[in-house]
């Protein structure tokens, strides 16, 4: 039982990961859990559901069965899996980082074409000009 609980961890890990990789939403799909007095949170369509976001999916508690299931190794699963979106969120903003840079230079680029397209501009005025003073 703490093998199969810690193998379905792993695999939930593994497919938040994917998720996040691939950019989707940071909405996650987690069937809604009752106990008794209490009604279901539903989602907008299809079985009713809870939507969490991924950090409020991370600070769920676990429950019991599966803490008592796997003798309390919960909490590794969650640190590798804290662990990982950390890994991956700092690889995500160095991306971002490149790419505001590089954008940064394109526009320092675009800037000096435009200046250098304004002089030529005025170049051409100061002949027009010149022709016109000419008649």
């Amino acid at each position: 039982a703490a093998a199969a609980s810690a193998t379905a961890a792993a695999a939930a890990a593994a497919a938040l990961s994917s998720s996040i990789s691939a950019g989707a939403c940071a909405e996650t799909e987690v069937p809604a859990t009752t106990s008794p007095g209490s009604s279901p949170r539903s989602s907008s369509s299809g079985p009713p559901a809870a939507r969490l976001t991924s950090d409020e999916a991370l600070a769920a508690p676990a429950t019991s069965a599966s803490t008592a299931a796997d003798g309390g190794g919960g909490a590794a699963v969650w640190k590798g899996i804290v662990e990982t979106l950390q890994r991956e969120k700092a690889a995500l903003e160095r991306r971002l980082l490149e790419s505001a840079a590089e954008r940064e230079r394109e526009r320092g680029d675009l800037m000096a074409e435009i200046s250098r397209l304004r002089a030529a501009n005025r170049e051409k005025d100061q002949q027009i000009l010149s022709l016109f003073g000419s008649m």
